[in-house]
């Protein structure tokens, strides 16, 4: 094995040498403002709340709650857990690994798609990865962004016709990470019943597919269907889902694929020309979705990514088959380093990871919380004080040795400690459920560190 790896990387080497500079070029352009430029959100700090978590040997059996009520499955905490046990607990690995994510769904295309195009993958590669809806998901790791790379890496399989159970294994990540990826399933189906597979690679498909809700499909098993029967009973009380003709969602779609609405369409004229043979027919499977996102409410952005990318895999499969199509995508590709270099500037945040984690770290050497303390931790991070659990915070002050209890456990602490960073917020009279559980408290310590109020509350 290890013969034949060398021999591929000698017959490749140019091709292999020019995707590793492509890859390179392309995380520069996302980092281009640092690790610091990427705001640290309570979705992140949920998170990394739940990888602490799993560091203190706790089990996890549900991922990020959708909107919709139910939960995702949490297999994205533990793909992305290795990666924060081997940076020491460095919360900065999240979006590294994010990155490295990206990157290799990427380099997995190049790859593959040598052998058909040449040189001419790297444009492929480098218009998917500077298009906006990928450029923006690459540092944002969570399940509502991270699932486009699985579902990237499914389609990638799919159209170079790997194993079936493969592309459906990786078509599972995706939906197991968020729901919006299910589309990608209509092209699964094509694929196995045009090329007329047998009812053995079905099963096989439907196995990849379950596979990655494992943790959620034991936890309803031991709770007897809990999560079904309260996702029914709310179903029921909150209605169905009203649907009218609305753009609404199609002009987002057009926006994070970064052409707008008249080039989006005239764009998808252009793929339709195009087309033929298969990659038609996956155009064709895209109709529906389409129809869906023209016929429902506005949905948030992230769950608009997964159509945003199987659109635009699909449009550079297209365009590469015909010298006028490379063209286009070589305009394309111009225009994208050009909105990326030029236009846009630098992004930055006054909300990093590296600065809530100095914050922590300055208010531990100030040695005023025991580590064998049981500690509840509340946080103001603006006006809105609807997530005053502290997740961020909590992680930071466990991972350095702290005892920070559940929410649900907050009675059994010893000390509350609150983070305020609104500094207009009246934090003297506030109380949320989350206080009410430490219950009566009186202030025995204060102090700011770089901006951030920190108030130590006893009982």
């Amino acid at each position: 094995m290890l013969l034949s790896f060398t021999s591929f990387v000698k017959r490749n080497r140019l091709i292999l040498c020019s995707l590793s500079i492509t890859l390179l070029f392309l995380s520069a352009v996302w980092l281009r403002g640092g690790l610091d430029s990427i705001f640290l959100d309570t979705d992140l700090g949920r998170d990394l709340s739940e990888l602490s978590n799993i560091q203190r040997h706790h089990v996890v059996w549900l991922g990020p709650r959708l909107s919709v009520g139910f939960p995702s499955s949490p297999i994205y905490y533990y793909l992305f857990f290795p990666a924060i046990l081997i940076s020491h607990w460095n919360a900065n690995a999240l979006i590294i690994a994010n990155i490295l994510l990206a990157l290799f769904a990427l380099g997995v295309y190049g790859v593959l798609g040598k052998k058909k195009w040449g040189m001419f993958t790297l444009v492929a590669i480098l218009v998917t990865g500077l298009a906006p809806f990928w450029r923006s998901s690459a540092i944002h790791p969570g399940n509502g962004f991270t699932y486009i790379f699985w579902l990237f890496l499914s389609l990638t399989t799919l159209w170079f016709e790997l194993p079936l159970f493969l592309s459906a294994l990786l078509m599972g990540l995706a939906i197991a990470h968020h729901p919006a990826a299910i589309f990608g399933v209509l092209l699964l189906l094509y694929e196995w019943w045009i090329y007329k597979h047998s009812l053995k690679t079905f099963g096989l498909m439907l196995i990849g597919l379950i596979l990655p809700w494992f943790p959620i499909i034991a936890f309803e098993v031991i709770t007897k269907g809990f999560l079904v029967r309260s996702f029914l009973d709310s179903f029921s009380h909150n209605g169905t889902l009203a649907l009218h003709v609305s753009f609404i969602n199609l002009h987002q779609i057009a926006t994070l694929v970064g052409l707008g609405n008249i080039l989006s369409v005239l764009m998808l004229v252009i793929v339709g020309y195009a087309s033929k043979g298969r990659v038609r027919m996956w155009l064709y499977s895209v109709v529906p979705s389409l129809i869906f996102f023209m016929v429902s409410p506005a949905f948030p952005l992230h769950y608009l990514l997964g159509i945003s990318c199987i659109l635009t895999f699909i449009a550079i499969q297209a365009l590469s088959d015909v010298p006028w199509g490379r063209v286009i995508l070589v305009g394309l590709l111009i225009c994208f380093i050009f909105q990326s270099l030029i236009l846009s500037k630098a992004p930055t945040s006054t909300r990093s990871i590296s600065k809530i984690n100095n914050v922590v770290d300055t208010f531990i050497k100030s040695e005023k919380v025991q580590t064998n303390n049981k500690i509840a931790v509340v946080a103001i991070l603006g006006r809105d004080t609807s997530v005053p659990q502290a997740d961020d915070y909590r992680y930071f002050l466990r991972v350095k040795g702290y005892n920070v209890l559940d929410v649900v456990e907050y009675a059994q602490a010893d000390t509350l400690l609150m983070f305020v960073e609104e500094p207009r917020f009246a934090w003297q009279t506030w109380s949320s459920w989350e206080t009410d559980q430490f219950g009566s408290r009186k202030i025995t310590y204060k102090t700011v560190i770089d901006g951030v109020t920190i108030v130590e509350f006893k009982k």
